[in-house]
């Protein structure tokens, strides 16, 4: 990637000490690097620059937000994001790489571009699990959350005399969780907490397998049982065509059918990419000498 002008600090003609320097940062400025995960972005960047003899002291400040998906809800809302970062630029013609906290630039240089310096720093701020706020208090009216309450399978599959498993993932809110205990209260079992062991014994024991369509690896490893999946469908916020067609490929294989009332059986050839992807690779490099 080329160098952004606007954030080519040059140091060279300044006098030794404390130096300001600031930079507003937009969504357009994530889009030079291909970075396409925030609606919106509104960061103010303030870089303290302390000249001494023989090297840099680097200080930068972040206070801002950006708008991003909450990986629960599947709502947008404003992140706030403050954070700082430091580092140390020393000057030396000999080949050395750089680590997060000294860069060396090659003596004789008058210029450091911080744009990636900023970039890695805003993005490392942004937390692994993004959770909308109203979530946490309660507050959020969520379509999603609604529809998950429409889609309670009471006449296809309570009404049939079924006994439920209900298996969280790491993404199901609390709220989800408790709605769940109080409405299937009775005959059924409910996991309240990520169990890779529960999921596993539930899927080989199910007739059955309803997954929600958020979750396109959940499904996948569903149809590695040869089990009916049944898919509960949520709005989305926005499209997405890999999961457009994910679904239209599993739907032509047979392996899944949208959530409904009624109760299907049907069969089809369960997955098993494991063995299909070893003996591709096992056909490519047949002829090959690896001596």
């Amino acid at each position: 990637m080329k160098s952004l002008s606007p954030y080519l600090v040059k140091f060279s003609g300044l006098k030794e000490g404390v130096h300001l320097f600031d930079f507003e940062i937009g969504n357009k400025f994530f889009k030079n690097f291909d970075y396409y995960d925030f609606a919106d972005a509104n960061i103010k960047t303030i870089l303290e620059l302390e000249k001494k003899p023989t090297l840099l002291n680097l200080k930068f400040r972040f206070n801002g937000e950006v708008e991003v998906q909450c990986d629960l809800s599947m709502e947008m809302f404003s992140l706030e994001l403050e954070t700082d970062y430091s580092l140390v630029v020393k000057f030396k013609d000999d080949t050395i790489s750089s680590d997060d906290k000294v860069v060396f630039l090659p003596t004789g240089s008058n210029s450091i571009d911080v744009s990636h310096i900023i970039y890695e720093s805003i993005i490392l701020a942004v937390p692994q699990k993004k959770v909308h706020p109203g979530i946490e208090n309660g507050s959020l009216k969520s379509e999603i959350i609604e529809k998950l309450e429409e889609l309670k399978p009471k006449k296809n599959f309570i009404e049939k005399g079924f006994q439920l498993i209900l298996i969280p993932s790491m993404r199901t809110p609390k709220k989800i969780i408790d709605l769940a205990k109080n409405y299937f209260e009775k005959n059924h079992i409910i996991i309240t907490e990520v169990d890779k062991k529960a999921y596993l014994s539930s899927l080989n024991l199910a007739d059955y397998i309803i997954v929600t369509c958020d979750s396109t690896s959940m499904i996948s490893e569903a149809a590695m049982s040869g089990r009916p999946i049944y898919v509960a469908q949520m709005p989305a916020i926005k499209k997405n065509i890999r999961f457009k067609k994910f679904f239209e490929l599993f739907k032509s294989l047979d392996i899944i059918k949208n959530l409904g009332d009624r109760v299907e059986e049907w069969n089809y050839k369960k997955l098993n990419e494991t063995h299909r992807i070893s003996g591709y690779i096992e056909k490519q490099f047949k002829d090959y000498d690896f001596s």
